[in-house]
């Protein structure tokens, strides 16, 4: 009786050993795919966080802010909707060269000088419906749906159908990227050393493929 009780009592003891070591490789293993799990949750470098753009991305919207751009042009003033832009500064110099339309002719520089006999001012020309296409091309409203800040300071000509701008220097300005995010909806938000700008993306054609929602100086 006594021999049958030492051996059942060291088979508990046995017993009780593989358990505890069977537990142990257990936790261990439970160890082990925690740190695999959280290895695998480490963020990627080559992936953005939240929507954050890569390098990559932030220099694709680099290129489109070249100087004299008018997603550059639509810094030089704040605002909370596209409709709300400051016009005198955003066509300050004209509408550009590429639409070959800000230089003036000599009948209109005749008829600008009889308005001002005295004035020594440089002007540059913008057709309206040049600036009715910017706007709708780049900002997605037309010149009649803007709330036309800053309009009064151009020179309106019936004649030609145009605005004049006079000045003796330039608005044109130059933007350097410094980070943004994208949001679920494709909407992006820019910044730089002098503030932020939101893009809204579009699919359609009837607009380019970022018109500008926004922009906040400072």
């Amino acid at each position: 009786l006594l021999q049958r009780s030492t051996v059942k009592k060291s088979f508990e003891v046995k017993e009780d050993h593989i358990m505890k070591r069977f537990l142990m490789l257990v936790l261990m293993l439970c160890v082990g795919l925690c740190a695999g799990c959280a290895q695998n949750q480490q963020p990627d470098p080559q992936k953005p966080e939240n929507g954050k753009l890569t390098a990559e991305e932030l220099e694709e919207f680099q290129a489109m802010f070249t100087p004299g751009s008018w997603y550059s042009q639509a810094t030089t003033s704040s605002y909370t909707s596209p409709k709300d832009i400051d016009l005198h500064h955003l066509f300050y110099d004209g509408t550009g060269l590429l639409y070959g339309h800000t230089y003036l002719t000599d009948r209109e520089r005749a008829y600008l000088t009889s308005l001002d006999p005295e004035s020594v001012m440089q002007y540059f020309r913008a057709p309206r419906q040049v600036m009715d296409a910017v706007l709708k091309e780049y900002f997605g409203v037309s010149l009649a749906e803007t709330n036309q800040v800053g309009l009064s300071k151009f020179i309106y000509w019936a004649e030609t159908d145009s605005y004049y701008v006079a000045h003796t220097d330039t608005r044109m300005t130059s933007v350097t990227l410094t980070g943004g995010e994208r949001a679920e909806d494709g909407t992006v938000t820019l910044r730089y050393d002098g503030g932020v700008i939101v893009l809204i993306h579009h699919d359609g054609h009837d607009t380019a493929e970022y018109t500008v929602h926004s922009h906040q100086c400072g």
